[in-house]
């Protein structure tokens, strides 16, 4: 299996405070009530936000740290998210990872290509 991550950056003010600002990391997911549960009973992360009407939080999103964030997104609304940039065909996944960093800081951020497969 392959897969895809899109990265967004989002500058805040030099002078702004980074406390109370989560990074993200959104993976798509076919089924709400099944994700629901494995993150929040079997792995112990603590929901968050408002309740829709199937009593789950919506959107979708768990605490990791006082950092970050995990925000499941439905299958069919993945693409809504990436800004309507096409996304993966089935048997590649693909996640959407957010993070804010101050103004004039992008520098920072690097993204190298990653390293042709292996195969064993």
């Amino acid at each position: 299996m392959a897969w895809v991550v899109v990265l967004v950056v989002v500058m805040t003010p030099l002078s702004a405070p980074s406390r109370g600002r989560a990074n993200s990391l959104a993976v798509p997911t076919a089924a709400r009530p099944r994700s629901f549960a494995f993150y929040g009973s079997g792995l112990g992360l603590e929901p968050f936000g408002d309740l829709a009407d199937d009593g789950i939080p919506e959107p979708l999103q768990f605490v990791l740290n006082d950092r970050a964030r995990l925000m499941l997104i439905p299958t069919t609304g993945f693409v809504w998210v990436t800004s309507n940039r096409p996304t993966v065909s089935p048997g590649t996944s693909e996640c959407l990872l957010t993070i804010t960093v101050p103004d004039g800081h992008v520098w920072q951020v690097l993204v190298l290509p990653s390293p042709p497969p292996t195969r064993l």
